[in-house]
């Protein structure tokens, strides 16, 4: 039975984790682009080297606090979601753990949002839901996201600007 190692997370009091392997690099929350007409869910886009990453308010995703702003302690996740390239906003990465396959409890198909949670990893602080990384964003949402993602890189290109 192999292992597998996790980022656990929280976002308005709730523990979550994702596997290492679906984490691109943890983030401090910089200066962040935002267009006009987002949505909710979309914070803004920042640019990584030559790449646009779509940034993402995990709360909203959720539906957790969507009232909540951002604050100067967050961090980002900047996942290998690459369609557009994306980000979520956290309120926190707490640490990394190591699992053997046995100790995550799966959850059901069909007990949360689009499959998005696939089970529980257990640590001393608790137990925090296991994501999926592709069942996040639906088709829909993919292809809104894909949408603000091309106008931002139209709008920089017309103002002359990086991307």
């Amino acid at each position: 039975m192999g292992s597998r190692t996790y980022i656990l997370f929280a976002a308005a009091g709730t523990r979550f984790a994702l596997g290492v392997a679906d984490v691109r690099r943890i983030l401090p929350l910089p200066r962040l682009a935002t267009p006009p007409d987002c949505p909710d869910a979309l914070l803004g886009f920042l640019d990584i080297g030559t790449e646009l990453v779509a940034v993402l308010r995990f709360h909203a995703l959720f539906e957790l606090d969507n009232a909540r702003q951002p604050r100067l302690y967050d961090h980002l996740i900047l996942t290998r979601l690459d369609r557009p390239p994306v980000a979520l906003l956290v309120d926190q990465v707490s640490g990394v753990v190591r699992r053997q396959e046995g100790e995550v409890k799966p959850v059901a198909d069909g007990a949360s949002l689009r499959d998005c949670v696939t089970g529980e990893v257990a640590d001393v602080d608790g137990s925090a839901h296991l994501l999926s990384l592709p069942c996040l964003l639906g088709a829909y949402e993919q292809q809104r996201l894909q949408h603000f993602h091309e106008a931002e890189r139209r709008r920089r290109q017309a103002f002359g600007e990086s991307q």
